[in-house]
């Protein structure tokens, strides 16, 4: 199923697939909320979009930061993990440096020391 093209348009490119199973003719989000209100003319006026399109796009960069955040953030947190190593990795010393600490942590018998 294929979303008119005004759909398109308000919450993307016209080359954007839009699932718009839930697309009727005459749907419209009705938003009782003053602040929520203020806030969207507020996002509209500032990019220069209409209150659709500026609507459309937060909530599409809002759904993206939620589905996606725990992959980035993941990323972004072995990043800095990594960089403190790189930084770190110069000042230990032997034994301490090599890379198998199990001699330290368990005994002959691989219980924890």
């Amino acid at each position: 199923m294929s979303a008119p093209h005004s759909l398109q348009r308000a919450v993307g490119s016209v080359d954007r697939k839009v699932d718009a199973a839930w697309y009727t003719s005459g749907v419209s989000l009705n938003i009782k909320n003053a602040d929520a209100e203020r806030l969207a003319r507020q996002l509209a006026a500032a990019t220069g979009e209409s209150v659709t399109r500026a609507v459309a796009v937060a909530v599409r960069e809002r759904l993206d930061r939620l589905q996606h955040g725990d992959e980035l953030a993941a990323v972004e947190r072995g990043a800095r993990v990594r960089k403190i190593a790189e930084d770190a990795a110069g000042r230990w010393v032997e034994p301490y440096r090599s890379s198998d600490h199990s001699t330290f942590l368990y005994d002959e018998s691989g219980l924890p020391r």
